[in-house]
């Protein structure tokens, strides 16, 4: 067995052990493997959504998302390595290759010495098919940190182009922030142009041709009417055809699905920017947004129950969320 398949595998068995509930053997290796982190969601927020949902139907206590009741509950430590309050690209980076980083940093060491490699790297070299998927632009610090090497999360140009090096099966988001990037420092071009040559296919659409699930590339799917940031819009203000999360996973397994397994990495990555916003209402539903886009892993979960691995973190809390009574 290879090196990356071995490291691949050590990580799997630790999320297995992590979720040992979820009908998976202790000793054996998950197929299918779905990564969902909400950024900048702490348990309040979450506590936060199941009151709310509690209210809404006019129930007492707190009702329960997709994840809440899984088998087994965890905290985690996020301060990074050179602060304590840490960030979306060193905690990005820490839930990625399993080592902290100095902040702003994307898969790289605290002192920019030598690269981090991801799980999602170790996949795809092990024979896993690859995802990444999330609210906010695709070249954004957390879903970077599975795929980029760069010493800040702002150069999302060189981010860009680290997606398309690494070129994973499917990728999804609200879009690219800088393409195009500065000519005289991007001897690389236009992120879309080279992607084009090497055979990528984009899309607005959640319904693929079938024949590019086989001949395909990479697919990289973006929002067709991204809000500011190229991000999805804010589920709170989603009229009834506004893309969610949700599809964007489905449109995932969809070009994923194959003998060999994937990985599935999935972010609700507007829970922090609400957050920050001190906005509680829309930190609430894009808590729901996140617990909805769960729900279509834990169907697929249903079809392959002894196959599939399903893990919810959050990379930090944002915003010092409380929930409390004024009486």
């Amino acid at each position: 067995m290879n090196s990356a398949k071995k490291l691949f595998l050590l990580a799997l068995v630790a999320f297995s052990i992590v979720l040992s509930g979820c009908s998976l053997q202790q000793d054996s290796s998950p197929k299918y493997v779905f990564y969902f982190i909400g950024d900048g969601m702490g348990v309040q927020h979450i506590t936060a959504t199941q009151a709310y949902l509690a209210h809404q139907q006019k129930t007492e206590g707190n009702v329960e998302l997709s994840f809440t009741d899984f088998p087994t509950v965890g905290l985690a430590e996020t301060y990074s390595q050179n602060r304590y309050i840490t960030g979306s690209a060193a905690a990005g980076t820490a839930l990625a290759t399993g080592h902290k980083t100095s902040v702003n940093t994307i898969g790289l060491n605290y002192n920019h010495t030598d690269s981090l490699f991801s799980i999602a790297h170790f996949a795809q070299k092990s024979g896993y098919k690859v995802g990444v998927a999330t609210t906010v632009s695709i070249d954004h610090a957390t879903p970077a940190a599975f795929y980029a090497h760069q010493q800040s999360r702002n150069m999302y140009h060189e981010i860009g182009h680290d997606l398309v090096s690494a070129s994973y099966d499917f990728y999804a988001g609200g879009g690219f922030k800088d393409p195009v990037g500065d000519e005289s420092k991007a001897p690389r071009g236009d992120v879309f142009l080279r992607a084009d040559s090497l055979g990528f296919v984009f899309t607005n659409q959640f319904k693929i041709p079938e024949k590019l699930h086989s001949n395909q590339k990479s697919i990289v799917y973006t929002h067709p009417k991204p809000a500011s940031g190229a991000s999805f819009k804010y589920h709170i203000d989603n009229k009834p055809d506004d893309p969610s999360l949700a599809q964007a996973v489905k449109l995932g397994i969809d070009v994923l699905t194959n003998p060999n397994g994937f990985l599935y990495v999935i972010e609700g990555g507007k829970i922090d920017w609400a957050a920050h916003d001190n906005d509680a209402a829309t930190v609430v539903h894009e808590v729901i947004s996140l617990s909805d886009a769960v729900s279509v892993a834990l169907d697929f979960y249903q079809k392959h129950p002894n196959e599939t691995l399903i893990v919810v973190t959050a990379d930090h809390e944002t915003g010092g969320f409380s929930v409390g009574n004024a009486a």
